[in-house]
């Protein structure tokens, strides 16, 4: 209580202290008594707080002014101090409510019981009396049913029953096999026992005796005794027993059916069977095969089909993509050497090579490069521009063009000629190499053609031999 009256007498002599700023944060509504209160605590202790080092953490974090920096730096403040200031009062409240229960309320101590099935508990106390104290035991019992709830439990279980022991859609007016019978209730509370007034049908514990029910059906009482402590309570139950009648019975008489059918048409070539004979169906192994797996199976097939052809699409598209710019790449370097050459600064000469790319239909390489020189126009560093669109376009002779126009701006124009040279003679060697490569998948896509062509020939001449034989 003492720590609440202290904290609360502090933060009214904080607001005392801080009408002014309270009065700035106005517009806050009720948050600006906090915030005032937190403005001044900053002001006061600005220099211990050092809010140098939050100012510069804040400066890598965002781009700004210094005075945004510094409106910044005070809010992060502020609304820490804030934050601090309504915990601080909230715990003072709860721990003045908190004792002020415990002055006006009688100490009591709960012990929890285990529930009704459950096991007894013992507890440790401290007995004390006057200056002297002693540890004492208390061994407390679960829960127990009184005799008002023991009956509604037990009205509730013996309406249920026939569901529980028959299960779902059973009924006690059908019983062709054995049952089990609960010996306690769902929640193992109450103790249940089972008694047969006619065991020559059903014993005690839900077994039928076929060999003494001689009819199709008869009748049994069994009786349901509940007991919970000195409690007792119990039902009856009327069970109609019928005669079961096996699977194998049924399928025997079927065959017996289908044999007398047999014999009344031996005449006929044919025998025609039914497709049901009492309510049984009759088929052949293997007639009527369900097409559900062959759907499936073709279903999957095809899933597969069309997922393979769109990553074959993608694939033979950046091949194509690949072939386009390889066949554009020795021009495209001769003409931006020339460029070059005639004084131009790689800048001007890619600019220059836009148009001629446009008015070839060049789209992708013009496209790439367009996005370059807008990136250079707004303030990127020319030299990092190339490096990223040699690595955009990915072959292997752009990145090492681009590179090299990368380096070159940095260099005399001399160097840079001599590096476009270099890049000319490679462009041809790389030419040759890709004219031979194309030549070599041309040969192999020939092949096949051939060999069917061999094939047919081969059979053309060997079908006459092999078949004067």
């Amino acid at each position: 209580m003492i720590f609440s009256i202290a904290i609360c007498a502090i933060y009214v002599l904080l607001i005392i202290a801080s009408r002014k700023h309270i009065a700035e944060y106005k517009e806050k509504g009720v948050s600006a008594v906090p915030l005032g209160m937190a403005f001044t605590i900053y002001k006061l202790l600005k220099s211990a707080l050092n809010p140098e080092k939050t100012r510069s953490t804040l400066r890598k974090l965002r781009v700004a002014g210094s005075k945004e920096l510094d409106a910044l730096t005070e809010d992060r403040y502020v609304r820490t101090i804030a934050l601090i200031l309504t915990i601080a009062l909230a715990t003072a409240v709860a721990v003045g409510v908190e004792s002020y229960i415990e002055t006006h309320t009688s100490q009591e101590f709960v012990l929890e019981r285990e529930d009704y099935n459950g096991n007894e508990r013992e507890y440790e106390l401290v007995l004390t009396f006057g200056e002297d104290s002693e540890t004492g035991k208390l061994k407390v019992a679960p829960v127990e049913l009184t005799r008002e709830e023991f009956d509604v439990r037990t009205r509730e279980m013996f309406s249920h029953m026939e569901e529980r022991v028959m299960g779902e859609g059973g009924t006690f007016s059908r019983v062709s096999g054995d049952i089990a019978l609960p010996v306690a209730d769902e929640g193992d509370v109450i103790r249940l026992e089972w008694y047969s007034h006619d065991p020559e049908y059903i014993t005690s514990f839900g077994r039928i005796i076929p060999e003494n029910i001689k009819s199709d059906a008869v009748s049994a009482l069994l009786t349901a005794k509940a007991y919970y402590m000195d409690y007792e309570a119990e039902c009856d139950y009327t069970l109609t027993i019928v005669r079961e009648v096996k699977e194998e019975t049924v399928y025997a008489h079927i065959e017996k059916e289908l044999a007398k059918l047999e014999s009344e048409d031996r005449n006929q070539r044919q025998l025609i069977l039914p497709a049901e004979v009492d309510g049984v169906g009759i088929s052949m192994p293997g007639s009527n095969p369900s097409n559900n797996l062959k759907i499936i199976v073709l279903g999957c097939i095809i899933c597969i089909s069309v997922a393979g052809l769109a990553a074959g699409r993608l694939r033979e598209e950046e091949r194509l993509r690949d072939d386009v710019l390889k066949k554009q790449f020795p021009d495209f370097v001769s003409r931006l050497s020339l460029l070059i050459a005639a004084g131009m600064t790689i800048r001007a000469a890619l600019s220059e090579e836009i148009k001629e790319l446009e008015s070839e239909n060049r789209e992708l390489l013009e496209e790439e490069i367009k996005y370059s020189i807008n990136q250079i126009n707004t303030g990127a560093g020319e030299a990092a521009v190339y490096e990223e669109l040699g690595l955009r376009l990915g072959l292997p002779e752009y990145r090492r063009l681009f590179s090299n126009l990368s380096h070159g701006v940095s260099v005399s124009d001399q160097q840079l000629l001599k590096l476009m040279d270099d890049e000319i003679k490679q462009a041809v060697v790389e030419q040759r190499h890709h004219i031979r490569e194309r030549g070599d998948k041309a040969s192999t896509a020939l092949l096949i053609p051939m060999v069917i062509l061999l094939a047919v020939t081969m059979l053309i001449v060997i079908y006459p031999a092999v078949s004067g034989f």
